[in-house]
């Protein structure tokens, strides 16, 4: 089975991407409230209590939005950078299971490994991410404000690409 994914929202009212694998499920971004993240991830099949972890790009509301919620009420591990954790709205709360990275850095979440960059826009350490499986490369970069030569090296040799931008 391939690596799939799913957008389940995207756009200045939230976003949120399903990334699955047959052993792995993350949800990237989490910009709606926790009721409407559970009731689109129950449209696909996933229920919020089948993920393995939240990841996040950036500190904005409309992709942090149900973190805190969701995180809390399912167990869930959220890995994100230190500046977006330094710079997240003080409503997500607490977070038990915070998991940093550092952009270039790649990381291990089950089968998948994530491979998180730098990107340009207006937060405080916004990161875009290819993850991969042993067969297949997915691109991630939501608000994105300028593909510099580092976005434009990473993506190389993805089998797909979410790719949003911004108003840049």
């Amino acid at each position: 089975m391939a690596l799939l994914f799913q957008v389940l929202a995207s756009g200045s009212k939230g976003n949120a991407i399903l990334v699955s694998s047959p052993k792995t499920r993350i949800l990237v971004d989490a910009g709606l409230s926790a009721k409407e993240l559970n009731a689109r991830l129950q449209q696909t099949g996933t229920a919020a209590n089948q993920l393995d972890a939240i990841v996040i790009s950036h500190e904005h509301t409309d992709h942090v939005r149900g973190l805190g919620t969701l995180s809390r009420r399912f167990d869930l591990p959220v890995y994100l950078t230190q500046g977006t954790l330094d710079n997240l709205p003080l409503e997500i709360g607490h977070l038990p299971m915070v998991r940093l990275f550092q952009p270039g850095v790649p990381f291990s979440l089950g089968n998948l490994e994530l491979k998180p960059f730098s990107i340009s826009h207006d937060a405080k350490d916004p990161t875009g991410f290819v993850v991969a499986d042993k067969a297949h490369r997915l691109g991630i970069c939501t608000d994105l404000g300028v593909a510099t030569q580092l976005v434009k090296t990473r993506l190389q040799g993805c089998h797909g690409l979410i790719l949003e931008a911004n108003h840049d």
